[in-house]
């Protein structure tokens, strides 16, 4: 049982790492929301633009078809430099974001707490499994609550993220370019259900083990 107890206090300090790391990251894509959203007013008020409603921004991946070549100069040292021919793979820009995509932002949001519960259940379910304490009701309540509290997030923001795609298709028009999809989050499908086939596992053996348990204080003799 001491490798358990140290898997467990590993992931348990895992978990609060990737936290920690993700925080830059999430007050970097909010910043950029907002100084988006700045600049389209701001073009909107100078009457330099058509003003979008509801702007989001999108960064949609291209792939050129009869795009011409664009060259960028390379600097080779000793005051020579070359030509080089380059290609756009994907651009930034926004968007008109459909109302379902709003709906589905707003249901994920309200989902975030329940997924905040499910990793205080993992490490609640974590720190039992760590002194010992693996099979019980209240370890399968947890796991179960973590489990589907992501496949039900992720499940949302793949909707969500393919609601924005079919929209920038329909809104973006790039000549000598063909837009074939946008920058998404990338799921592991094959293994939130295999985290979802070892959850019901588990709670089987919980389940089969309470049944033995209480089959042996029956048939035990009294003194």
């Amino acid at each position: 049982m001491k490798h358990i107890k140290l898997l467990g206090i590993l992931t348990i300090l895992i978990i609060i790492t990737e936290f920690v790391l993700s925080i830059p990251s999430g007050m970097e894509s909010f910043q950029e929301g907002m100084e988006a959203g700045m600049q389209e007013a701001t073009a909107c008020k100078n009457n330099t633009q058509t003003p979008l409603p509801h702007p989001i921004k999108v960064t949609v991946q291209v792939s050129p078809v009869n795009a011409p070549l664009q060259t960028v100069t390379l600097n080779c040292g000793q005051n020579r430099t070359t030509q080089a021919v380059y290609t756009t793979d994907s651009i930034t820009c926004n968007i008109s974001e459909p109302a379902s995509h709003a709906i589905l932002t707003i249901i994920s949001i309200i989902t975030l707490f329940p997924v905040l519960y499910g990793v205080y259940s993992l490490i609640r379910l974590l720190i039992c499994v760590s002194r010992k304490e693996v099979f019980s009701r209240r370890n399968c309540w947890w796991l179960r609550w973590f489990t589907y509290s992501t496949a039900l997030f992720s499940l949302l923001i793949t909707l969500s993220e393919w609601v924005l795609e079919r929209a920038a298709l329909q809104q973006i028009q790039l000549p000598g370019y063909e837009i074939t999809g946008i920058d998404k989050t990338y799921v592991e499908w094959s293994s939130l259900f295999v985290m979802m086939l070892l959850t019901e596992i588990f709670a089987a053996g919980v389940k089969t083990a309470g049944r033995t348990r209480f089959n042996h204080l029956a048939t035990k003799p009294y003194a």
